[in-house]
């Protein structure tokens, strides 16, 4: 094994994505638990509390893969610096996430703590995903490093894309017209945040294992 911490913090990485969207799922099903208990609720009033209860444990677990991803960054910072540039740009994305939801009775300072959240996590994502290429590099595997072009190119579209509808929605607020391309705009872009995280996933399955030679 050429690079044990970067196999570690990659794994950690990984590890940290599949809990993200076994959550994100769980959150989906708590939520139909939520509208289903609201529609029967003379016969399934105690419905409404598990549902209230289970999104509130959920949460809180959507910190467990956040710490993993970080912890994962620190580890793989150690073979290769890219890591410790993604590591910054995830620590201000929280950072400006925690302002939002601070200010979030603020429209202007909330909307500007998304855009600086939103690029800042296009930012640790890149850098994850070139420290990567750069460790594919001398163990010459190919096939992880154009899986990994492919994705900065996806994931740089979406995110400049997202980016985009938070300054027109944020300086235009007062202009339909800009408020409906804003809303084509967010659908596409979401639709390449789906397709990028699908190969973000293998990607970063595939680095791991290749780490593990």
């Amino acid at each position: 094994m050429k690079f044990p911490n970067a196999h570690r913090g990659v794994k950690k990485i990984y590890i940290a994505q599949i809990l993200s969207l076994v959550i994100s799922v769980l959150f989906v099903i708590s939520a139909i638990l939520t509208l289903v208990s609201v529609k029967l609720e003379s016969e399934l009033g105690t419905l409404a509390v598990v549902a209230a209860v289970s999104t509130l444990v959920l949460a809180l677990a959507e910190v467990i893969p956040m710490i993993l991803e970080i912890v994962g960054l620190v580890q793989a910072k150690k073979d290769e610096p890219c890591f410790k540039n993604a590591l910054v740009f995830m620590l201000i994305a929280l950072g400006a996430q925690v302002l939002a939801s601070a200010f979030s009775k603020i429209t202007v300072v909330s909307r500007i703590c998304e855009i600086v959240s939103e690029a800042a996590q296009l930012g640790a994502l890149l850098f994850i995903i070139q420290g990567i290429l750069l460790l594919a590099e001398p163990l010459k595997r190919t096939d992880v490093a154009r899986l990994g072009q492919l994705e900065y190119r996806i994931l740089t579209t979406a995110y400049i894309t997202i980016v985009l509808v938070n300054v027109l929605s944020t300086v235009f607020f007062y202009l339909p017209d800009v408020l409906i391309i804003g809303s084509w705009l967010t659908i596409a872009a979401q639709v390449l945040r789906v397709v990028a995280y699908v190969i973000y996933l293998v990607f970063l399955a595939k680095s791991v294992k290749m780490l593990r030679e």
